[in-house]
């Protein structure tokens, strides 16, 4: 798996100049390429179909791990600490005997809240941010 820099790296006009500049093991392996100084020499050159393919792979999979990570891992993570506290408080005392009938539902639902994580405006106030100002990204270019 390529990084998503690389595609960055390479889709600027001057990709085939920068990229053959970043040779580190040129600098960290000197005795290794001095071995291999014979065989002709790399020509680089941007593979625009690879670019797109790399592309559309970072793009789908973003958006595949960014909807389970904000659906099912929440749900999962609530759900097997909900079952590991009960495990662990077996022997305290079960307070959900005392809750009236008519309150018992509402109590209840109050109960599960409180284990919910507390909410931080800011995760969503820089989400709309970045949704807002990514159409405008290209234009700065």
């Amino acid at each position: 798996m390529v990084h998503p820099c690389v595609i960055h790296l390479t889709a600027v006009p001057f990709g085939n100049w920068i990229v053959p500049k970043l040779d580190v093991f040129h600098v960290v392996l000197p005795s290794v390429i001095n071995e291999t100084k014979d065989l002709a020499p790399h020509v680089y050159s941007i593979n625009a179909f690879r670019l797109k393919r790399q592309l559309i792979y970072f793009a789908v999979t973003a958006q595949i791990v960014g909807f389970a990570m904000e659906n099912f891992l929440p749900y999962v993570t609530r759900k097997v600490f909900s079952e590991a506290r009960k495990i662990t408080n077996k022997d305290d005392e079960d307070v959900t005997k005392y809750d009236r009938e008519e309150e018992k539902t509402y109590l209840e639902r109050v109960r599960e809240e409180s284990e919910l994580p507390e909410y931080d405006i800011y995760t969503d106030y820089a989400e709309m941010v970045v949704q807002v100002l990514y159409p405008d990204l290209p234009s700065s270019l």
